[in-house]
C-alpha cells in the first residue's frame, strides 16, 4: 500500500476537538466511535472531507496530553494549559514532542 499524500493541517479548532475525542469518554471508547464523533463535529482527514480523522493521530494526541499531563502532575492547570496550548497551536513531531518533553522535565526537576 502505498503512503497518502498529505493534503493540508489540522486548524488549532480541530486539534483541540481531536485532543477532546482522544482524552474523553463522551467521544466514544474505541477509535471507531472518536472517529465518529469527530466527523459528527466536522472533523475529519484534510482534504478528503468523507474521511475520518487517522487512529494515528487520535493516539498521538492522547500521547501527548498523557506526557504533559505526567510531566505537569505536580503542577497548576495553567502550567498543562499553557504546554498543551503551545502544542496544540503548532504541533510537533512526535520525535519532537519527546525531545521537547525532556526538555521540560529537565527544566522543571526541582534542584
Amino acid at each position: 500500500m502505498a503512503r497518502r499524500k498529505k493534503k493540508g493541517n489540522y486548524t488549532p479548532a480541530q486539534r483541540q476537538l481531536i485532543l477532546e475525542a482522544a482524552t474523553s469518554p463522551h467521544a466514544g471508547t474505541t477509535l471507531q466511535q472518536k472517529q465518529g464523533w469527530l466527523l459528527s463535529q466536522g472533523v475529519h482527514r484534510p482534504g478528503v472531507p468523507g474521511e475520518p480523522v487517522s487512529g494515528a493521530a487520535i493516539r498521538y494526541w492522547q500521547q501527548a496530553h498523557t506526557r504533559v499531563e505526567l510531566l505537569v502532575k505536580q503542577q497548576s492547570q495553567a502550567t498543562y494549559d499553557q504546554h498543551m496550548g503551545r502544542i496544540l497551536q503548532k504541533p510537533p513531531s512526535w520525535r519532537q514532542l519527546k525531545s521537547m518533553l525532556a526538555r521540560l522535565n529537565r527544566d522543571n526537576l526541582p534542584e
